[in-house]
C-alpha cells in the first residue's frame, strides 16, 4: 500500500469518526427535547443540559457535510423530518430512548418511537408526515409497525437508510441480483477524441434531470458492441460526477406490482448514492419468449436521468428517447491500421458502409 491510499484510508476514518459524532449530537438534542417535554408535562423543571455545538470542517476548512445533512438534501426534507429521522436513529444508538418513549405515551407497552409522539415532542402540526405521499414514506426512509391507528404505529428507519445514515456501503439487498455497480476500466486501449467528445454530449443532456424529477428523456446508447456501448456509458457518468450501475431488463420481474417495486426502489437507491442507471437490452432472436418485461415499461415508469444500452434503437410508449450511435471502435482500429500503410477510406477492403 502506497502513501496515497494510506492518506486515503485515514481520510475515510476521519470522516466516519466526524459523521458518527454529528449524528450523535443531534440524537443528543433530541433526546433532550423528550426530557423537556416530560419535564413541562409533570411540571417540573428541567435540568439545562449542555449540549456541545458540532461544527466540524473538512481538510479544506469547508463545514463537514455529514450523511444526514446528505439525506435531507436529496430528498428535501423538512426540519420536523430531519428530528424524525433522529428519534429513530436513537433508538437504534441510545438504549436510554425505549424507556423516555414509553413515559411520553404513558403505556410501559409503547417503549418505541410514534408520529403522534413525534408531534407532540416537537411541537409540530404538519400532518404530512403521517402521509404516505410525505417524503418519509414516499421514499421508505421509516417504516410503520403494525397495529393501532396510523398515528400510534411503531415507526423505524428502514434498514437501507441505517445502513446509509451510518456510512455502510451497498445498494439495497432487495436489488442485489438485479442491479450491478459497474467499476473498473472496461474495454482495452485509450479512449478517442470522437469517444470522449459523444461523452460529453451524452453528460450534457443528463446534467438538467433530477432523480426525483418528472421524467426527462431516456438516452439511448445504439451500438452492436455492448461492452462498448457500457464503456461509455463509464465515461459519461465520470464527466457527471456520478456512479454508473447497471441492469439487465430480464433480470426484472414480469408481474407488474413486483416491477413497480423494484423501479421505485431503484429510484431511492439513485437518488441515496448520487448514480446513473444503465438499463441493457439484449435484442433475442424473434422466435425466442421474452426474458424481461418490455423494455417501453421500464422507460415509461423510471423518473429521473436514465441511461439504455441496445444494439437497435427501441422506443418508449410515453417517455422520448434520444439515440446516440456508439462510435465503432473496431471501425476506427481499421481505420487507423490502414491509414498507417497509406490505404484511403474510400480503397479500404473492409469498409462495409452502405
Amino acid at each position: 500500500m502506497n502513501t496515497a491510499d494510506i492518506d486515503a484510508r485515514q481520510q475515510t476514518l476521519d470522516w466516519q469518526r466526524a459523521n458518527h459524532t454529528i449524528l450523535a449530537a443531534g440524537v443528543a438534542e433530541v433526546r433532550a427535547d423528550i426530557e423537556h417535554f416530560l419535564a413541562r408535562q409533570s411540571n417540573a423543571a428541567a435540568e439545562p443540559q449542555a449540549l456541545a455545538s458540532v461544527g466540524l470542517v473538512d481538510a479544506s476548512g469547508e463545514p463537514l457535510v455529514s450523511t444526514l445533512d446528505s439525506l435531507c438534501r436529496h430528498f428535501e426534507l423538512t426540519p420536523l423530518e430531519r428530528k424524525i429521522i433522529l428519534l429513530c436513529l436513537g433508538v437504534e444508538t441510545d438504549s436510554r430512548f425505549a424507556a423516555l418513549c414509553a413515559r411520553v405515551h404513558g403505556d410501559d407497552e409503547m417503549a418505541y418511537p410514534t408520529l403522534c409522539l413525534a408531534l407532540r415532542v416537537f411541537e409540530a402540526d404538519d400532518w404530512t408526515v403521517c402521509s404516505p405521499h410525505g417524503s418519509l414514506r414516499k421514499w421508505e426512509i421509516i417504516e410503520l409497525g403494525q397495529g393501532r391507528a396510523r398515528i400510534f404505529q411503531p415507526i423505524a428507519l428502514s434498514e437501507r437508510i441505517l445502513d446509509y445514515l451510518l456510512d455502510n456501503s451497498g445498494i439495497d439487498r432487495r436489488l442485489q441480483g438485479m442491479v450491478q455497480p459497474v467499476t473498473g476500466m472496461l474495454g482495452n486501449g485509450d479512449a478517442s477524441a470522437e469517444e470522449y467528445a459523444v461523452a460529453r454530449e451524452v453528460a450534457g443532456q443528463l446534467a438538467g434531470a433530477s432523480s426525483a424529477a418528472p421524467m426527462s428523456p431516456a438516452i439511448q446508447l445504439c451500438g452492436n458492441d455492448l461492452l462498448q456501448n457500457r464503456r461509455l456509458a463509464q465515461m459519461t457518468a465520470a464527466a457527471l460526477g456520478c456512479g454508473l450501475h447497471a441492469l439487465a431488463l430480464e433480470c426484472l420481474p414480469h408481474d407488474p406490482t413486483l416491477l413497480e417495486r423494484a423501479l421505485h426502489l431503484w429510484e431511492r437507491e439513485a437518488i441515496l448514492g448520487q448514480s446513473l442507471l444503465l438499463v441493457e437490452h439484449a435484442e433475442a432472436e424473434r422466435s425466442a419468449p421474452p426474458s424481461g418485461p418490455p423494455l417501453s415499461w421500464v422507460l415509461d415508469r423510471l423518473r429521473g436521468p436514465l441511461l439504455v444500452s441496445s444494439r437497435s434503437p427501441q422506443r418508449g410508449k410515453l417517455r422520448r428517447v434520444v439515440t446516440v450511435n456508439v462510435p465503432d471502435r473496431q471501425r476506427q482500429h481499421a481505420a487507423t491500421s490502414w491509414a498507417a500503410f497509406g490505404v484511403v477510406s474510400e480503397n479500404r477492403p473492409d469498409d462495409h458502409r452502405a
